[in-house]
């Protein structure tokens, strides 16, 4: 009997170019997980909280994408003005960030945080709960037609339910989330990792595209992203491809073609992509939609981490985790890829969450 041992990256390889996107965005999910049988329900009665924060998904199909003068729905800024009083009287409303997630049933994760989220300042607001799935596809078009609904430089943060983690503690609320990403200067901050995903065949890209990273996190992870509601829905305009295809294969491949626009006005942009620059020569104005959290500014993927990644000494005094590679004191974590790896419920432990 001979046995042939191949490099488990190139059977991942050949696995991605042969199975159809849609399996693994359709199909793969309510089975739980590639090739596998459903896992044991995870389902729980969900929390109040969770019930007033559910978005009527009916509703968002009226508001689709692909609207003849979408360009000119909302307008264009870089700033949000945080002086102007709210309401209340007190913290302006565009000031707080709103949060969004997906999810078709409720689970301990998904309740624990909406109530992280509402304690630091934010709005929760869930998509899904007791519909069918229907594919990941469609986190980018529910996100983007409820960006279109908001304030133009509201400031939107879009994650994955029940495997992320708010930090919950004083140094990560709603007034550190928004001044933080201000400070990034980007319309769109995606989360960064250690390992690309679904097309693992794009790693020279990403290195062509990052060469004066030091950073260990050079690849795109959608399991996160923070950005104003104007940004939001002009991405998911370019990108969405369908329902069932992969958000986060439609979002890398928007950031390696350096998809971006240039101003016309405050209500007008035209879009391009390094494919119609000539001889490589952006037109002038032109600003890029997505910039990679690369030093953990906000948020931190789990995959491939271990607890010895984090310093920990100030979780309890000051309300921060330090990152020892980048030294970034991130507020979002996402234990994305292998479940069977996570270091998640350890870390939930630690940080008691």
């Amino acid at each position: 009997m001979t046995f042939l041992f191949v490099d488990s990256s190139i059977v991942t390889n050949i696995k991605m170019r042969i199975v159809p996107e849609y399996y693994f965005s359709c199909l793969a999910p309510p089975l739980g997980g590639m090739f596998g049988f459903r896992r044991a329900a995870e389902r729980v009665e969900c929390s109040q909280r969770v019930v007033d924060s559910i978005v009527d998904m009916e509703a968002m199909e009226f508001v689709g994408l692909g609207q003849a003068c979408f360009f000119e729905s909302l307008p264009f800024t870089y700033g949000i003005d945080c002086q102007a009083a709210g309401p209340n009287g007190r913290d302006s409303e565009a000031c707080k960030p709103e949060w969004l997630t997906y999810s078709t049933v409720c689970s301990e994760s998904l309740n624990q945080l909406a109530d992280h989220v509402h304690d630091a300042g934010m709005r929760f607001r869930v998509f899904g709960i007791n519909t069918r799935w229907r594919g990941f596809g469609v986190r980018i078009r529910l996100a983007g037609s409820y960006a279109r609904l908001q304030p133009h430089n509201k400031l939107l943060i879009v994650s994955d339910a029940d495997d992320v983690v708010l930090l919950p503690t004083p140094h990560c609320s709603s007034a550190h989330i928004t001044s933080r990403f201000i400070n990034t200067s980007t319309p769109i901050l995606f989360m960064a990792e250690r390992g690309l995903w679904p097309e693992v065949w794009l790693s020279r890209d990403f290195e062509v595209k990052s060469t004066s990273n030091t950073s260990p996190y050079k690849y795109l992870n959608a399991g996160t992203y923070i950005g104003y509601a104007w940004a939001v829905a002009d991405l998911a305009e370019r990108v969405h491809r369908g329902d069932c295809t992969d958000d986060q294969k439609s979002f890398i491949h928007a950031y390696l073609d350096d998809v971006g626009f240039v101003s016309e006005g405050l209500n007008r942009r035209s879009m391009y992509d390094k494919w119609d620059f000539r001889e490589g020569v952006q037109p002038e104005g032109f600003q890029k939609y997505i910039r990679l959290d690369v030093d953990n500014e906000l948020t931190n993927s789990l995959f491939q981490e271990s607890m010895s990644d984090f310093d920990f000494t100030y979780v309890n005094t000051k309300g921060l985790v330090v990152n020892t590679h980048t030294g970034g004191r991130p507020c979002i974590f996402h234990q994305n890829g292998d479940k069977s790896r996570q270091i998640l419920p350890q870390f939930r432990t630690k940080v008691g969450a």
